[in-house]
């Protein structure tokens, strides 16, 4: 054997026996041979560092960093057709101490349409929505304005018809309207007003102090003095004066939802896919079957089925949610009502 052949064999037995020696490997799946799925390195079982994924067309889906099982850092989704899906950052540190099933968001995201149009922008803080959200069309055309607090809705918020043509405007606090709310007409004219009261009393939204967006609204531009309002407009109608009450709104087809869905890629870990089992059962069961990882059912403070036996027929500690559109739902008040569906996400 040549001196060099068996240099390169000794240096790659070596590195071999080095990553065995750090429980680490490299992982490389392929949809079929010459088609990647997804690589990276696992580190005692868990994905560390660098991972990328790919659709069974070659076309990148994800690509981004973890750290023990969270992700890191920036990741990037793209569509089948090659366009970015969406776009932003992870916490990924420090929350081994925590029973989080995934990393928090953060700082600023974006989405896009498929058609490569934005969906919206705005940021995260602690994996919850905060500051200033835009959402546009598929089309283009601006949807919504406004702000968040820790995931709801707070601050003045605005629904457009068209650029520069407002649909609705008003301002919430924690979730609920409240204030005075105006609604503009196709023809541009106010049609409705409506004042939100909390417990009698008219409250008015605070200021929120927000970045500039990345991508700002188109400005409005001039009307022509053909179509410039008479100068004695029609009086506005009166003010209807309602309770705060949670705005519970199912987005239009077309228009983007305000709270959008993460995109996961195969976000179940080794160690996950190893008690997919467990997991199954727990959830349908509420039974053990085994699992060795740290995702089996004993996670979840065993006792089998008497966790859901001893759940039945009880008040929910809590009754305030988040709808998939960012609106906030109160369960309390459809008790006695058509009966409602509450469907708990994953992560």
């Amino acid at each position: 054997m040549p001196r060099s052949s068996a240099a390169s064999t000794v240096l790659l037995v070596t590195a071999c026996l080095l990553l065995n020696a750090c429980g680490e490997s490299l992982v490389r799946e392929e949809w079929k041979p010459g088609v990647a799925k997804r690589s990276g390195t696992l580190v005692y079982g868990k994905q560390e560092g660098p991972w990328s994924y790919w659709y069974d067309n070659g076309q990148k889906q994800a690509e981004g960093s973890w750290y023990h099982d969270y992700q890191d850092g920036r990741w990037t989704w793209w569509y089948p057709n090659g366009g970015v899906r969406q776009e932003g950052l992870y916490q990924g540190r420090g929350l081994m101490a925590t029973r989080h099933s995934s990393a928090e968001r953060s700082g600023h995201w974006r989405h896009f349409y498929e058609n490569g149009q934005l969906y919206c922008e705005g940021d995260y803080a602690d994996d919850r929505q905060t500051g200033s959200w835009a959402y546009f069309t598929t089309d283009g055309r601006p949807y919504a304005t406004g702000s968040f607090a820790t995931g709801v809705k707070d601050g003045e918020w605005t629904w457009w018809q068209g650029v520069g043509k407002p649909k609705q405007r008003g301002a919430f606090a924690k979730g609920l309207k409240i204030g005075v709310w105006t609604t503009w007409g196709d023809d541009g004219a106010v049609a409705k007003r409506e004042e939100y009261t909390l417990q009698g009393a008219a409250l008015a939204a605070a200021p929120v102090a927000t970045p500039p967006l990345a991508v700002p609204l188109p400005a409005a531009k001039p009307a022509p003095a053909s179509e410039a309002a008479p100068a004695t407009a029609a009086a506005a109608p009166p003010v209807e004066v309602k309770p705060a009450e949670e705005a519970v709104i199912l987005p239009a087809n077309g228009v983007p939802a305000l709270s959008p869905v993460q995109v996961a890629p195969r976000l179940w870990t080794p160690s996950q896919e190893g008690d997919a089992l467990a997991l199954i059962a727990h959830y349908t069961k509420g039974s053990s079957v085994g699992g060795s990882g740290e995702y089996a059912d004993a996670r979840f403070g065993g006792g089998g089925s008497r966790q859901r036996s001893a759940l039945v027929g009880k008040p929910l500690p809590q009754t305030r949610f988040l709808s998939a559109q960012g609106e906030v739902v109160e369960l309390k008040d459809r008790v006695g009502q058509r009966p409602v569906l509450l469907v708990v996400l994953r992560g």
